[in-house]
């Protein structure tokens, strides 16, 4: 499959960025691919996110979930994934404060941009999209 994310707003605007991974990615580790979707979901909503603020990232992948939490993985591979993301966010992003989560799977609005389809509907009382979703991956 690939990667996708969706950024949603306060006022109910919702955008979604995705695309299928290549045939040598696809065969990376999970937790790696995951981390890596993070990062070209920020990067694709670059232009549209807020300098300051809070920034409320869910992910469907626990190892990546807690790595982005801690700023570090228990995983050597993972922690290579987890550099670019945070050095991204600490760059672009400094005044924002990273709020990390996990979305089951089943309930994640990235799914379907992952897979090459429209998000449909973001539930606005969804308990992983309380507040502001800013990108999940």
């Amino acid at each position: 499959d690939g990667w996708g994310g969706v950024l949603c707003f306060d006022s109910g605007e919702v955008f979604a960025a995705g695309e299928r991974w290549s045939d040598d990615e696809a065969g990376a580790d999970i937790s790696v691919l995951e981390c890596e979707a993070v990062r070209r979901a920020l990067n694709a909503f670059y232009d549209r996110l807020p300098p300051v603020g809070t920034l409320d990232l869910r992910v469907d992948n626990t190892s990546t979930e807690a790595g982005l939490r801690r700023g570090v993985a228990r995983a050597e591979g993972l922690n290579s994934a987890l550099v670019p993301v945070l050095d991204y966010l600490a760059y672009y992003l400094p005044s924002c404060r990273l709020s990390v989560g996990y979305v089951p799977s089943g309930l994640n609005p990235a799914d379907g941009p992952s897979r090459g389809r429209d998000p449909g509907p973001v539930p606005r009382n969804c308990p992983y999209v309380s507040q502001p979703l800013r990108t999940a991956a």
